[in-house]
Protein backbone atom coordinates (compact mmCIF):
# COMPACT_ATOMS: atom_id res chain seq x y z
CA UNK A 1 0.00 0.00 0.00
CA UNK A 2 1.06 3.56 -0.55
CA UNK A 3 1.65 5.65 2.57
CA UNK A 4 1.35 8.83 0.75
CA UNK A 5 -1.26 10.45 -1.75
CA UNK A 6 -0.72 9.29 -5.21
CA UNK A 7 0.51 11.09 -8.31
CA UNK A 8 -1.82 12.02 -11.08
CA UNK A 9 0.56 10.11 -13.46
CA UNK A 10 0.30 7.61 -11.00
CA UNK A 11 -3.78 7.24 -11.12
CA UNK A 12 -3.35 7.50 -14.44
CA UNK A 13 -1.92 4.00 -14.71
CA UNK A 14 -3.73 2.44 -12.11
CA UNK A 15 -6.87 3.60 -14.14
CA UNK A 16 -5.66 2.23 -17.67
CA UNK A 17 -4.66 -1.00 -15.32
CA UNK A 18 -8.36 -1.13 -14.29
CA UNK A 19 -9.57 -0.66 -17.78
CA UNK A 20 -7.42 -3.40 -19.31
CA UNK A 21 -8.53 -5.72 -16.45
CA UNK A 22 -12.23 -5.21 -16.68
CA UNK A 23 -11.63 -5.79 -21.17
CA UNK A 24 -10.07 -8.79 -20.20
CA UNK A 25 -12.76 -9.83 -17.27
CA UNK A 26 -15.74 -9.60 -20.18
CA UNK A 27 -13.44 -11.38 -22.92
CA UNK A 28 -12.99 -13.97 -20.72
CA UNK A 29 -16.44 -14.34 -19.92
CA UNK A 30 -17.37 -14.16 -22.88
CA UNK A 31 -14.88 -16.92 -23.76
CA UNK A 32 -15.97 -18.96 -20.85
CA UNK A 33 -20.03 -19.09 -21.40
CA UNK A 34 -18.80 -20.13 -25.10
CA UNK A 35 -17.20 -23.05 -23.99
CA UNK A 36 -19.07 -24.32 -21.30
CA UNK A 37 -22.19 -24.16 -24.04
CA UNK A 38 -20.04 -25.93 -26.49
CA UNK A 39 -20.33 -29.41 -24.96
CA UNK A 40 -21.97 -31.54 -22.18
CA UNK A 41 -21.66 -29.41 -19.14
CA UNK A 42 -21.86 -31.76 -16.47
CA UNK A 43 -18.38 -33.36 -18.05
CA UNK A 44 -16.97 -30.67 -16.87
CA UNK A 45 -18.32 -29.54 -14.27
CA UNK A 46 -17.09 -33.28 -12.47
CA UNK A 47 -13.68 -32.73 -14.14
CA UNK A 48 -13.38 -29.26 -12.54
CA UNK A 49 -14.64 -30.11 -9.31
CA UNK A 50 -12.19 -32.85 -9.18
CA UNK A 51 -9.49 -30.89 -9.65
CA UNK A 52 -10.62 -28.59 -7.00
CA UNK A 53 -10.93 -31.52 -4.27
CA UNK A 54 -7.52 -32.69 -5.21
CA UNK A 55 -6.00 -29.47 -4.76
CA UNK A 56 -7.81 -28.84 -1.21
CA UNK A 57 -10.93 -25.88 -1.17
CA UNK A 58 -11.06 -23.03 1.34
CA UNK A 59 -7.59 -23.33 2.44
CA UNK A 60 -6.12 -19.98 3.61
CA UNK A 61 -3.16 -20.23 2.13
CA UNK A 62 -4.04 -20.57 -1.26
CA UNK A 63 -5.99 -17.06 -0.99
CA UNK A 64 -3.95 -15.12 -4.76
CA UNK A 65 -2.17 -18.18 -5.91
CA UNK A 66 -2.33 -19.74 -8.80
CA UNK A 67 -5.56 -22.73 -9.02
CA UNK A 68 -8.88 -23.52 -8.74
CA UNK A 69 -11.02 -21.84 -6.11
CA UNK A 70 -14.59 -22.76 -4.57
CA UNK A 71 -16.18 -19.39 -6.11
CA UNK A 72 -14.77 -20.68 -9.63
CA UNK A 73 -16.82 -23.85 -9.31
CA UNK A 74 -19.85 -21.62 -8.27
CA UNK A 75 -19.31 -19.70 -11.68
CA UNK A 76 -18.94 -22.50 -14.30
CA UNK A 77 -22.03 -24.04 -12.49
CA UNK A 78 -23.90 -21.13 -13.41
CA UNK A 79 -23.26 -20.76 -16.69
CA UNK A 80 -24.25 -24.09 -17.54
CA UNK A 81 -27.28 -23.84 -15.67
CA UNK A 82 -28.25 -20.47 -17.95
CA UNK A 83 -28.36 -23.01 -20.79
CA UNK A 84 -29.77 -25.91 -22.52
CA UNK A 85 -27.56 -28.92 -21.57
CA UNK A 86 -25.17 -29.41 -24.25
CA UNK A 87 -25.82 -32.72 -26.51
CA UNK A 88 -23.16 -35.19 -25.74
CA UNK A 89 -20.58 -36.36 -28.15
CA UNK A 90 -17.94 -38.94 -27.53
CA UNK A 91 -15.90 -37.05 -30.26
CA UNK A 92 -15.51 -34.11 -27.84
CA UNK A 93 -12.04 -33.73 -26.15
CA UNK A 94 -13.29 -33.08 -22.41
CA UNK A 95 -10.12 -32.71 -20.74
CA UNK A 96 -8.95 -30.16 -23.25
CA UNK A 97 -12.45 -27.95 -22.89
CA UNK A 98 -11.87 -28.37 -19.10
CA UNK A 99 -8.61 -27.19 -18.90
CA UNK A 100 -9.12 -24.76 -20.73
CA UNK A 101 -12.20 -23.80 -18.64
CA UNK A 102 -9.87 -23.59 -15.80
CA UNK A 103 -7.29 -21.56 -17.25
CA UNK A 104 -9.88 -19.15 -18.39
CA UNK A 105 -11.65 -18.96 -15.26
CA UNK A 106 -8.68 -18.22 -13.22
CA UNK A 107 -7.88 -15.02 -15.29
CA UNK A 108 -11.39 -13.94 -14.90
CA UNK A 109 -11.13 -14.15 -11.20
CA UNK A 110 -7.93 -12.23 -11.54
CA UNK A 111 -9.10 -9.70 -13.91
CA UNK A 112 -12.10 -8.96 -11.94
CA UNK A 113 -10.25 -8.12 -8.85
CA UNK A 114 -8.01 -6.19 -11.05
CA UNK A 115 -10.89 -3.98 -12.23
CA UNK A 116 -10.63 -2.61 -8.54
CA UNK A 117 -8.06 0.02 -9.55
CA UNK A 118 -10.80 1.57 -11.88
CA UNK A 119 -11.65 3.15 -8.91
CA UNK A 120 -8.45 4.60 -7.74
CA UNK A 121 -7.73 8.25 -6.09
CA UNK A 122 -4.77 10.49 -5.19
CA UNK A 123 -6.34 10.30 -1.99
CA UNK A 124 -4.30 7.82 0.41
CA UNK A 125 -6.93 6.71 2.83
CA UNK A 126 -9.26 6.26 0.29
CA UNK A 127 -6.85 3.95 -1.64
CA UNK A 128 -5.94 2.30 1.66
CA UNK A 129 -10.00 1.43 2.19
CA UNK A 130 -10.53 0.05 -1.40
CA UNK A 131 -7.09 -2.14 -0.98
CA UNK A 132 -8.69 -3.35 2.69
CA UNK A 133 -11.91 -4.25 1.00
CA UNK A 134 -9.80 -6.33 -2.17
CA UNK A 135 -8.34 -7.84 0.87
CA UNK A 136 -11.57 -9.02 2.62
CA UNK A 137 -13.01 -9.32 -0.78
CA UNK A 138 -10.47 -12.48 -1.05
CA UNK A 139 -10.92 -14.13 1.94
CA UNK A 140 -14.59 -14.39 1.32
CA UNK A 141 -14.21 -15.94 -1.99
CA UNK A 142 -12.07 -18.49 -0.72
CA UNK A 143 -13.42 -18.92 2.85
CA UNK A 144 -16.94 -20.03 3.62
CA UNK A 145 -17.20 -19.53 7.62
CA UNK A 146 -15.54 -20.05 10.52
CA UNK A 147 -17.69 -23.44 10.73
CA UNK A 148 -16.57 -27.14 10.51
CA UNK A 149 -18.75 -29.36 8.24
CA UNK A 150 -20.11 -31.30 10.97
CA UNK A 151 -21.43 -28.08 12.89
CA UNK A 152 -23.52 -27.27 9.91
CA UNK A 153 -24.80 -30.02 9.65
CA UNK A 154 -25.70 -30.73 12.94
CA UNK A 155 -27.52 -26.92 12.94
CA UNK A 156 -29.31 -28.38 10.09
CA UNK A 157 -30.98 -31.20 11.72
CA UNK A 158 -31.54 -29.59 14.59
CA UNK A 159 -33.72 -26.74 12.60
CA UNK A 160 -35.56 -29.22 10.87
CA UNK A 161 -36.69 -31.17 14.16
CA UNK A 162 -37.97 -27.33 15.03
CA UNK A 163 -40.36 -27.29 12.33
CA UNK A 164 -41.06 -30.60 11.03
CA UNK A 165 -44.54 -30.92 12.43
CA UNK A 166 -45.06 -27.65 10.19
CA UNK A 167 -43.05 -28.76 6.91
CA UNK A 168 -45.15 -31.96 6.86
CA UNK A 169 -48.50 -29.93 7.21
CA UNK A 170 -47.53 -27.97 4.16
CA UNK A 171 -44.95 -30.46 2.04
CA UNK A 172 -46.18 -33.80 2.85
CA UNK A 173 -42.63 -34.52 4.43
CA UNK A 174 -40.43 -33.95 7.31
CA UNK A 175 -38.01 -31.66 7.06
CA UNK A 176 -35.40 -33.90 8.77
CA UNK A 177 -36.23 -35.87 5.89
CA UNK A 178 -34.59 -33.21 3.35
CA UNK A 179 -31.69 -32.49 5.63
CA UNK A 180 -31.08 -36.08 5.87
CA UNK A 181 -31.35 -36.85 2.32
CA UNK A 182 -28.58 -33.82 1.57
CA UNK A 183 -26.31 -35.39 4.27
CA UNK A 184 -26.49 -38.53 2.47
CA UNK A 185 -25.29 -36.84 -0.68
CA UNK A 186 -22.79 -35.63 0.49
CA UNK A 187 -21.68 -39.02 2.14
CA UNK A 188 -22.12 -41.09 -0.54
CA UNK A 189 -20.16 -38.54 -2.58
CA UNK A 190 -17.00 -38.58 -0.32
CA UNK A 191 -17.39 -42.79 -0.50
CA UNK A 192 -17.40 -42.39 -4.41
CA UNK A 193 -14.34 -39.90 -4.56
CA UNK A 194 -12.47 -41.71 -2.06
CA UNK A 195 -13.01 -44.97 -3.59
CA UNK A 196 -11.98 -43.52 -7.13
CA UNK A 197 -8.93 -41.15 -5.82
CA UNK A 198 -7.82 -45.17 -4.18
CA UNK A 199 -8.32 -46.59 -7.76
CA UNK A 200 -6.34 -43.71 -9.12
CA UNK A 201 -3.25 -44.29 -6.67
CA UNK A 202 -3.50 -48.27 -7.28
CA UNK A 203 -2.70 -48.05 -11.03
CA UNK A 204 -0.41 -44.76 -11.35
CA UNK A 205 2.43 -45.78 -8.35
CA UNK A 206 3.07 -49.05 -10.70
CA UNK A 207 6.60 -49.36 -11.92
CA UNK A 208 5.62 -51.10 -14.98
CA UNK A 209 3.54 -50.63 -17.74
CA UNK A 210 2.15 -54.58 -16.98
CA UNK A 211 1.61 -53.46 -13.65
CA UNK A 212 -0.66 -50.42 -14.36
CA UNK A 213 -2.71 -52.29 -16.29
CA UNK A 214 -3.21 -55.14 -14.21
CA UNK A 215 -4.28 -52.92 -11.30
CA UNK A 216 -6.40 -50.73 -13.57
CA UNK A 217 -8.56 -53.65 -14.90
CA UNK A 218 -8.63 -55.19 -11.63
CA UNK A 219 -11.66 -53.64 -9.93
CA UNK A 220 -13.65 -53.90 -13.29
CA UNK A 221 -16.28 -55.81 -14.41
CA UNK A 222 -15.14 -58.87 -16.60
CA UNK A 223 -15.97 -57.81 -19.82
CA UNK A 224 -14.66 -54.20 -19.37
CA UNK A 225 -11.63 -55.71 -18.09
CA UNK A 226 -11.22 -57.72 -20.84
CA UNK A 227 -11.64 -54.86 -23.35
CA UNK A 228 -9.26 -52.29 -21.57
CA UNK A 229 -6.60 -55.47 -21.16
CA UNK A 230 -6.66 -55.90 -25.00
CA UNK A 231 -6.88 -52.30 -25.46
CA UNK A 232 -3.77 -51.03 -23.77
CA UNK A 233 -1.72 -54.68 -24.05
CA UNK A 234 0.10 -53.47 -27.28
CA UNK A 235 1.15 -50.14 -25.18
CA UNK A 236 2.83 -51.85 -21.74
CA UNK A 237 6.62 -50.57 -22.16
CA UNK A 238 5.13 -47.14 -22.99
CA UNK A 239 3.83 -46.09 -19.41
CA UNK A 240 3.49 -42.46 -20.63
CA UNK A 241 1.02 -43.72 -22.49
CA UNK A 242 -0.50 -45.92 -20.62
CA UNK A 243 -0.72 -43.21 -17.70
CA UNK A 244 -2.62 -40.28 -20.20
CA UNK A 245 -5.06 -43.32 -21.47
CA UNK A 246 -5.96 -44.69 -17.94
CA UNK A 247 -6.15 -40.85 -16.79
CA UNK A 248 -8.73 -40.11 -19.51
CA UNK A 249 -10.79 -43.23 -18.78
CA UNK A 250 -11.37 -42.40 -15.24
CA UNK A 251 -12.10 -38.88 -15.69
CA UNK A 252 -14.99 -40.51 -17.81
CA UNK A 253 -15.98 -41.73 -14.80
CA UNK A 254 -16.03 -38.79 -12.73
CA UNK A 255 -19.63 -37.61 -13.50
CA UNK A 256 -20.29 -40.92 -12.07
CA UNK A 257 -19.53 -40.26 -8.93
CA UNK A 258 -21.86 -36.90 -9.05
CA UNK A 259 -24.70 -38.70 -10.14
CA UNK A 260 -27.83 -40.04 -8.08
CA UNK A 261 -31.33 -41.07 -9.35
CA UNK A 262 -33.94 -39.56 -7.97
CA UNK A 263 -35.35 -42.76 -6.33
CA UNK A 264 -32.03 -43.47 -4.98
CA UNK A 265 -31.97 -40.42 -3.15
CA UNK A 266 -35.36 -40.71 -1.24
CA UNK A 267 -34.97 -44.50 -0.54
CA UNK A 268 -33.88 -44.15 2.88
CA UNK A 269 -36.92 -41.66 3.67
CA UNK A 270 -40.06 -43.67 5.67
CA UNK A 271 -41.82 -44.59 2.03
CA UNK A 272 -45.30 -42.50 3.15
CA UNK A 273 -43.01 -39.41 2.50
CA UNK A 274 -40.95 -40.62 -0.32
CA UNK A 275 -43.07 -39.27 -3.05
CA UNK A 276 -43.54 -35.70 -1.22
CA UNK A 277 -39.67 -35.49 -0.87
CA UNK A 278 -39.01 -36.05 -4.74
CA UNK A 279 -41.67 -33.35 -5.04
CA UNK A 280 -39.41 -30.88 -2.74
CA UNK A 281 -36.34 -32.07 -4.65
CA UNK A 282 -37.83 -31.30 -8.51
CA UNK A 283 -39.70 -28.17 -7.27
CA UNK A 284 -37.75 -26.23 -4.42
CA UNK A 285 -33.95 -27.98 -4.28
CA UNK A 286 -33.26 -29.04 -8.11
CA UNK A 287 -32.30 -26.63 -10.73
CA UNK A 288 -32.41 -27.59 -14.69
CA UNK A 289 -30.30 -26.09 -17.14
CA UNK A 290 -31.67 -23.28 -18.31
CA UNK A 291 -33.53 -22.56 -15.19
CA UNK A 292 -30.61 -20.18 -14.00
CA UNK A 293 -31.27 -16.80 -16.35
CA UNK A 294 -28.05 -14.35 -17.59
CA UNK A 295 -29.80 -11.87 -15.10
CA UNK A 296 -29.60 -13.84 -12.14
CA UNK A 297 -26.36 -15.40 -12.60
CA UNK A 298 -24.55 -11.70 -13.23
CA UNK A 299 -26.27 -10.75 -10.06
CA UNK A 300 -25.67 -13.75 -8.15
CA UNK A 301 -22.00 -13.55 -8.92
CA UNK A 302 -21.71 -9.86 -8.09
CA UNK A 303 -23.14 -10.83 -4.51
CA UNK A 304 -21.15 -13.59 -3.90
CA UNK A 305 -18.00 -11.32 -4.74
CA UNK A 306 -18.89 -8.98 -2.64
CA UNK A 307 -20.13 -10.47 0.07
Amino acid sequence: MHDVDLTDEEVALAHRQGSAARDEFSETLETLTEEVSSVDALEILARAGFSLIMRGPDRIKQIGTKGLELFHIELVQALALARPRGVPNDEDDYPAVTQRVIDLIERNGQAYRGKAKCKTTNDFRANQQREMLALIQSWTLAVRGTRRGYQTQDYAEGLASAVNASFRHHFGCDASAVVAMLSSIMERSEFRLQAHIGHLRSWAQKKSGTAMIEAYVKSLEPEAAARVTAETVPWHRDKRRLHAHFWNLSEQRLREAFTFPLDELVADAPAEQRSALKEVVTSALMLRFGDVTEAFCNTSTSATRSA
